[in-house]
């Protein structure tokens, strides 16, 4: 029982390292390049997709975003 609530408690450690996101970077211009920063203690980072709000359409899927120092930034032109 022991290692069952020490194997939970670590792997939920594990999981709050690599989980990194923004849900929401508010409203923008349309047809303005805007800035999509994450910081990140890592060596890579990837954007798995970017969906339009209204008809759901996929704007571009897995794209790697730039590295500076600890942070990466992907510019979004569309």
């Amino acid at each position: 029982m022991k290692k069952i609530y020490i194997t939970l408690i670590l792997g939920i450690f594990l999981l709050s390292l690599t989980t990194a996101g923004y849900d929401h970077i508010g409203e923008q211009v349309q047809g303005e390049c805007i800035n999509l920063p994450q910081a990140a203690d890592a060596t890579s980072c990837n954007i798995t997709a970017i969906r339009f709000p209204v008809n759901k359409s996929y704007a571009l899927r897995q794209v790697e975003m730039e590295k500076n120092g600890s942070s990466f930034n992907y510019t979004f032109c569309s």
